[in-house]
């Protein structure tokens, strides 16, 4: 391995540490954890709502931006990923208000139509 991808941050001139390259990744996949309840919850779970796929994908990415500042500036432990907590944050946030809330009308039909096999493809081999 490359010695900088493992070095500990170092202050720079401003006082703030400079962050590693692995790190950059690893905050990546927090923001995509943070996300990941929502798109799957939104295409799997009918009782997902609009307000509960955003307040989640919000504060997961809250949670994992403060996890990772916390990181860089060795605030909180090397042990704590910022990914797993998250994504069972966005989780625990998308379940709560989606069991709260209700599905408008409009949400429950785009559902529906999603689960719908597309009809155009048989009329075309039936001829």
């Amino acid at each position: 391995m490359h010695a900088a991808v493992w070095a500990k941050p170092s202050a720079s001139r401003a006082g703030f540490p400079q962050t590693r390259p692995l790190f950059q990744g690893h905050l990546a996949a927090a923001f995509w954890a943070a996300w990941l309840p929502a798109l799957y919850a939104g295409i799997m779970w009918r009782r997902t709502t609009t307000a509960a796929a955003l307040w989640s994908m919000t504060w997961g990415s809250v949670i994992a931006l403060l996890l990772g500042l916390g990181r860089v500036f060795e605030i909180t432990p090397e042990w704590l990923p910022p990914s797993v907590f998250a994504f069972l944050g966005a989780t625990a946030i998308l379940v709560f208000l989606s069991l709260t809330g209700r599905a408008s009308e409009r949400e429950i039909e785009v559902f529906e139509s999603m689960r719908e096999p597309d009809d155009t493809e048989e009329s075309e081999t039936d001829e």
